[in-house]
């Protein structure tokens, strides 16, 4: 008796049916393929194994990548790279390997050097570091909106090449509380003339190991995580927490922003000078 009154019995209505659910189908569909190709998601790129990530092996003190020959050269202080590396301390350099447990003040010779955050980092009991390429259409649009949002001077500038690195979920050496850890990515984005580098701050609960002074129960304390950019000649160097714009803790970089974000920040690195987003 239930099913003669079922209004879909019908051939037209079941047809009305199909359709509606086809259409809630698609609209659900491309939802979801916009949310997880947005750069904006929880301030941070989408990263890991399911979107085509590297991992790199749990290590401490010298754990780096290998060399990673680019497919796009980056511009970088006035210079073209076309390698470069991802350490597990913090950094990217490149050209050549820099590995460095303890973080030293900018200007440092002879490395070109991308610091997120510089610290003695320790995946061997958990967090994770990956990265990858990119030359994924939407996201590098994505990438370059936000770019000409920040810079009213690019507003032609078209990304045709991404590299990420993520830092998920890392504690610091000799680290006694496991609730403890840091993570963090970064962006380098490129058209082949200009660059600009994204910094995500997702969570920073801490900013030193002991092996800077830290305390091994908190993290704090000691010689902080070094956050910024170092040509690897001259005076030519940018530390995002201590320059002319502001002079802040390491813990505020997960904060304040650059770019009216909170944990969000973004620089323009192609130039012998690192310019702030306007």
């Amino acid at each position: 008796m239930i099913n003669a009154h079922w209004p879909f019995n019908n051939p037209a209505s079941r047809w009305t049916m199909q359709a509606l659910l086809t259409t809630i189908f698609f609209v659900f569909t491309h939802i979801e393929i916009l949310s997880s190709s947005s750069i904006d998601l929880d301030n941070l790129i989408l990263f890991g194994k399911n979107n085509g990530d590297i991992l790199l092996p749990p290590g401490d003190d010298y754990e780096s990548s290998g060399k990673i020959d680019i497919t796009t050269p980056f511009p970088f202080f006035g210079q073209n790279f076309t390698s470069l590396y991802v350490t597990i301390n913090g950094l990217i350099s490149f050209q050549k390997l820099f590995v460095s447990f303890k973080p030293k003040p900018f200007p440092l010779r002879g490395r070109a050097i991308i610091a997120p955050f510089w610290a003695d980092v320790d995946t061997t009991k958990g967090g994770a570091i990956w990265y990858r390429q990119n030359t994924t259409t939407h996201l590098l649009e994505v990438a370059s909106l936000d770019v000409r949002k920040a810079f009213p001077d690019f507003q032609r500038f078209s990304a045709i090449w991404m590299f990420v690195a993520t830092w998920e979920k890392v504690p610091f050496f000799e680290n006694k509380n496991e609730n403890i850890t840091n993570t963090f990515q970064t962006a380098l984005l490129t058209d082949g003339r200009h660059s600009f580098v994204r910094f995500n701050y997702h969570n920073i609960k801490w900013t030193s190991a002991k092996s800077s002074g830290g305390n091994p129960n908190s993290g704090l304390g000691g010689t902080e995580a070094v956050c910024g950019f170092n040509a690897g000649f001259g005076n030519y160097f940018y530390d995002i927490t201590r320059n002319g714009y502001r002079n802040i803790s390491v813990l505020d970089v997960a904060v304040e922003s650059n770019v009216n974000k909170s944990r969000v920040w973004l620089f323009r690195t192609d130039d012998i000078t690192i310019q702030e987003a306007n």
